[in-house]
């Protein structure tokens, strides 16, 4: 466990050294911090991450196939496909390294582009239990790299690299349609009307939530799935204090960027799933592909604020919560990356 406290408290440690420095290109900083975060995930031994193995015998089952049976496996065409485009591959190690690479290096490139406080984004990207699911999340966390991608493309209003990108993501993980409904609210203001339809809608959602997924599960499932209140309420209540607190600087924020308008909607959409997922939880797969968008949001929110002492304040407070979510991920260890063990153990 001692390497994840080292790598998180690197982030702003790198940070501070750069500004210390006074060396302005973040670009460097960016690539001192991918290197760091991307070879922890590509030295690891396959023990670390319960899902690891499992991907490693997929991989070896595509091996057995001719190139063009998909047959085989109920997992994604495109997953199964890159799978046989690394078939030449006979490293597990190897492997691992590049499905660790590829997405990393996407919601990198995400953060370059979108966040206005690259360090910041980088911290919330491990303790909000991104980075530590890339252990064990090799198909959705691809879906959902190439789905931040998007974003940039909705934004500047290219429907064709939105749509792309969205279909991409969903040859990984089909549950990453789900993104798709960001397209058709786009352009809706973010004000008091707009508020108050998705408040209501939350409120609906609350109190129907179990009848809905019942509903709409009998429709389209061939299992039996158990539906209980099991827990992600923490999860909300987080998801809708920062929303809470993403509007009181609203003005401010859509001042220095209108076309962020968008992350408001995304955040919305990110509880009103997350309450569905009280019910169901196989819903907290759709609703990953929203709260992801917290790791800008929530820079660029504190960045738009012009008291210094409110950011102080902000960043001291977010760090401490986030921080004890990360303590109580790697606590209970449900995707078993504790302890850490490189591959030559």
């Amino acid at each position: 466990m001692l390497l994840y406290w080292i790598n998180l408290t690197m982030v702003p440690v790198w940070a501070i050294l750069y500004k210390f420095l006074r060396i302005k290109n973040e670009r460097n900083l960016l690539i001192v911090l991918f290197i760091q975060l991307y070879l922890i995930l590509a030295f690891r031994n396959p023990s670390v991450g319960i899902d690891s193995i499992p991907y490693i015998n997929i991989f070896e089952r595509t091996k057995r196939h001719s190139f063009f049976d998909f047959s085989f496996s109920r997992h994604e065409p495109g997953y199964l496909f890159f799978n046989k485009m690394l078939g030449f591959i006979d490293s597990h190690q190897i492997f691992i390294a590049i499905m660790a690479f590829i997405p990393l290096i996407m919601i990198f490139r995400f953060i370059s582009k979108e966040s206005k406080i690259i360090w910041l984004s980088i911290f919330l990207f491990i303790t909000l239990g991104f980075y530590t699911n890339t252990f064990n999340w090799m198909r959705q966390i691809i879906a959902m790299a190439l789905v931040a991608t998007s974003y940039s493309y909705l934004k500047n209003e290219n429907k064709k690299g939105f749509f792309i990108y969205v279909f991409l993501a969903t040859l990984f993980h089909v549950s990453a349609i789900a993104f798709l409904i960001v397209y058709f609210v786009r352009k809706i203001k973010i004000n008091q009307k707009s508020i108050i339809t998705y408040l209501i809608t939350m409120i609906i959602t609350y109190l129907f939530s179990g009848q809905i997924i019942k509903f709409s599960v009998g429709l389209v499932a061939t299992i039996d799935y158990s539906f209980a209140r099991d827990g992600g309420v923490s999860l909300l209540l987080f998801y809708i204090g920062i929303l809470f607190i993403g509007l009181l600087f609203k003005n401010q924020f859509l001042s220095d960027d209108p076309r962020s308008s968008i992350l408001y909607h995304i955040l919305f959409l990110a509880v009103i799933f997350q309450i569905f997922a009280l019910d169901f939880a196989l819903m907290t797969r759709v609703t990953r592909y929203f709260s992801l968008f917290l790791i800008i949001f929530i820079p660029n929110i504190i960045a738009s604020v012009r008291n210094n002492k409110l950011i102080v304040l902000g960043i001291y407070l977010l760090s401490v919560f986030s921080i004890w979510f990360y303590y109580r991920a790697l606590s209970s260890d449900v995707s078993s990356i504790v302890p850490y063990n490189f591959f030559w153990n």
